[in-house]
């Protein structure tokens, strides 16, 4: 279903029940875009974390190695 319709759904729906306050309407959390906007902001937030700890540990994981490599290398000679 289209997004533009299901909000066109809502909105009829809502006024359908008495109340004319546009206002009103974005008092609800859901349809409050600047609520959206936050929520939307620390969900990337939250993914831009999980994302540089990924990375840092592949980091880690290549400087273990390495380490690990050369002490191998070291006590062969």
């Amino acid at each position: 279903m289209d997004i533009h319709l299901l909000w066109i759904l809502i909105c009829k729906m809502y006024h359908l029940r008495g109340n004319q306050d546009a206002n009103d309407f974005y008092k609800d959390p859901f349809f409050n875009p600047m609520m959206q906007y936050e929520q939307a902001y620390c969900y990337y937030r939250y993914l831009c974390m999980q994302m540089d700890y990924k990375i840092k540990c592949k980091e880690y994981e290549k400087l273990c190695e390495n380490t690990k490599n050369q002490n191998s290398s070291n006590n062969r000679a």
